[in-house]
């Protein structure tokens, strides 16, 4: 059986950390700790790290601990992500260390603790190679908790704090997907092929009727057909062909107004 490893995202609130990996640790033998930080004495969170550096050993004594700081692909430090070479920075870490542990271990990823475009690059990350086993977790407690430099969840107020497991389900991955995993810019290349292959399975009714969507977004079916010489039904029966073949990309929620705001989305490549 594989040995855990929990896995937690820095912030400016070391507590999240200390006080997840306490309730985890009742369920889970953990073989080490890895914390995943940025730059370690000028940004935002050396304060927390010193901290925690200090209090953990106190606190868990037994289990090891290694903080693993994330740095630019040149190899400089990392202070936040910031704009998009950054965020490309911050990826290809993450990913690095996730993958350099899933080799010997079950993944325990707690996210509470990290600032938030970090925890959620993180997250993206563990959705596209985290197994069935491995797992990704946020803690819930109370705010006063947090502040009151508790280490650990006291023990009148355990019955407060709260381990949740987030619905992260690893999408099938291709061997050119996994080649690609440390890359966010071939990871977004691949995003947009997928938009052009919906775009060459359209019949060019439907072509025509994602063009007029496009440029006159508020349009009703009923306006749409004015323009394409079209009965109203015969729009929406269009429409549904579209939303048919876009459901091969993206979950599509229930309801009309929905479905054509997200195909928007989705071609405009915010989806």
């Amino acid at each position: 059986m594989m040995a855990n490893v929990y896995l937690a995202t820095l912030g400016t609130r070391p507590e999240a950390v200390t006080v997840a990996f306490d309730l985890l640790h009742s369920r889970y033998h953990f073989a080490q700790m890895v914390v995943l930080h940025t730059e370690p004495h000028h940004s935002g969170i050396a304060d927390a790290l010193n901290a925690l550096k200090a209090a953990f050993p106190r606190e868990f004594p037994g289990v090891p601990a290694r903080y693993a700081e994330i740095t630019r692909r040149s190899g400089d430090p990392l202070l936040d992500i910031q704009d998009q070479e950054t965020a490309k920075d911050y990826w290809k870490g993450v990913t690095d260390i996730l993958l350099e542990y899933q080799r010997d271990y079950n993944l325990h990823l707690m996210i509470a603790g990290g600032r938030k475009a970090m925890s959620i690059y993180a997250t993206l990350a563990a959705g596209l190679f985290f197994r069935p086993r491995d797992r990704v977790w946020t803690v819930l407690s109370p705010e006063s908790m947090l502040r009151g430099g508790h280490w650990r969840a006291p023990a009148g107020m355990r019955d407060q704090v709260q381990i949740v497991a987030l619905p992260v389900f690893p999408v099938e991955r291709s061997d050119q997907l996994r080649a690609m995993l440390g890359d966010l810019d071939s990871l977004l290349a691949a995003r947009d092929t997928s938009r052009s292959e919906f775009l060459a399975r359209l019949s060019p009714a439907e072509t025509l009727l994602v063009e007029r969507t496009q440029q006159h977004r508020g349009a009703t079916s009923k306006q749409l057909g004015e323009m394409l010489s079209k009965s109203e039904k015969t729009i929406d029966n269009q429409f549904s062909g579209i939303f048919e073949k876009l459901a091969e990309y993206v979950d599509l929620p229930e309801g009309t107004r929905y479905r054509r705001q997200l195909l928007l989305e989705f071609l405009d490549g915010k989806e």
